[in-house]
């Protein structure tokens, strides 16, 4: 007797997509794994991506409701999810017709409770940029290092968003690395170094836009939270200097030159020898030189 495999449940949020959602939709309709649920949330669209869900309402479920957010969106679809095994896909993102069935796989055969593919870097107009090879997953690296190692395309099992509670609304820069690193609590994840999905590059997407203070600070509160009960002071020291960091860098990119100063002044007081880091140059030269160009415009 033929094995019966888990049903998957994919989730993607919409909001004002209208030009790249269709290739989505497709991608995952096409997909060679025999039992795929489809939820797709309509966000609040205003710009003409209703009509286009509501094409394939007879082959996805479509919900429309009032904007709330990514992670309202995606919570949303994963409480209603009948699948075992879940994932989300951005609405400008694809997938390979064969990744449902790889990462069921790799799951299936491993002790992991996430497994992720590589993926490509495609343009507007869907040519390739060139092939990201994910990283390979480790507790230090997510914890401490502040790797977020799941792309697009990324599976895990329903019970750790039953556990967890899924991405926090309140979160708007840092949801998604937010929700994994909680879930390395719970188990470990898996690498599949094969590019199965594509992530779109475009002047709309969130890596473009200038964010607040607020937004910048996330990866901070995200880091501060997840280490409140931990004792281990030498990784909080390095994931706090590695956090603020990465604040620094955003701060400076989205033109916030005070706050992105105080917060390059607080990495190296979590750990000095950051001032001789290679890394720390790059970041804060680099999050400069993009806040320069910004303002040359």
């Amino acid at each position: 007797m033929d094995k019966v495999l888990p049903r998957v449940t994919i989730v993607t949020p919409v909001y004002n997509q209208a030009d790249y959602v269709e290739e989505t939709i497709k991608s995952v309709l096409a997909q060679d794994y025999a039992d795929v649920e489809y939820i797709i949330i309509n966000d609040g669209s205003s710009d003409g991506s209703a009509a286009i869900l509501d094409k394939y309402k007879d082959v996805a479920t479509v919900v429309h409701q009032d904007n709330q957010g990514q992670a309202e969106a995606l919570n949303t679809g994963w409480k209603s999810a009948s699948g075992t095994i879940v994932g989300y896909l951005s609405s400008d993102d694809i997938i390979a017709p064969d990744l449902v069935s790889k990462l069921v796989n790799e799951l299936l055969n491993s002790d992991s409770v996430v497994v992720y593919p590589s993926f490509n870097l495609i343009s507007s107009t869907g040519n390739l940029i060139r092939q990201k090879q994910a990283p390979e997953w480790s507790y230090h690296s997510m914890a401490v290092d502040l790797v977020c190692h799941p792309g697009p395309g990324a599976l895990f099992y329903k019970k750790l968003f039953d556990q967890l509670g899924g991405w926090k609304s309140e979160l708007r820069q840092v949801p998604d690395f937010e929700f994994w690193l909680r879930c390395i609590e719970l188990g470990t994840f898996k690498r599949i170094d094969e590019p199965l999905a594509s992530c779109r590059i475009h002047e709309e997407s969130a890596s473009f836009r200038p964010v607040s203070v607020n937004r910048c600070h996330e990866i901070v509160d995200t880091v501060e939270s997840f280490y409140s009960n931990k004792t281990d002071s030498d990784d909080l020291s390095l994931a706090k200097a590695n956090a603020s960091l990465m604040a620094s860098r955003l701060g400076f990119r989205s033109g916030h030159f005070g706050y992105g100063l105080s917060m390059a002044i607080e990495a190296v007081r979590c750990r000095p020898l950051f001032i001789f880091s290679p890394l720390f140059y790059r970041r804060v030269l680099g999050g400069l030189w993009v806040m320069f160009l910004l303002k040359a415009k």
